[in-house]
């Protein structure tokens, strides 16, 4: 359907600004999820220590899916899905 219709300047000025504020939040709605991904995958002390107990390491300071196995099932679903659900819409 037609949602304007007008001088083609206009239209051209309200197309400017329009794909102008998505582009704006969705450059912040990906920035909010890297940001609660890196969070997420971010080992607390108790995680460190019980990777040290098995023998192993963790990633500090880097958003690491290695980390992700010695998180909860919760903060691991969570991190799935902003990743699942954050590369269609850095692709639009």
């Amino acid at each position: 359907g037609v949602v304007y219709q007008g001088d083609c300047n206009t239209v051209d000025h309200l197309d400017i600004g329009i794909h102008l504020v998505i582009n704006i939040l969705s450059t912040l709605l990906l920035g909010a999820s890297n940001y609660i991904m890196q969070s997420l995958s971010a080992p607390t002390r108790t995680e460190i220590d019980q990777a040290h107990k098995r023998g192993s390491w963790l990633d500090i300071g880097v958003q690491s899916m290695r980390n992700l196995v010695y998180t909860s099932r919760w903060k691991r679903w969570l991190w799935i899905s902003l990743a699942v659900f954050s590369i269609p819409l850095h692709l639009l």
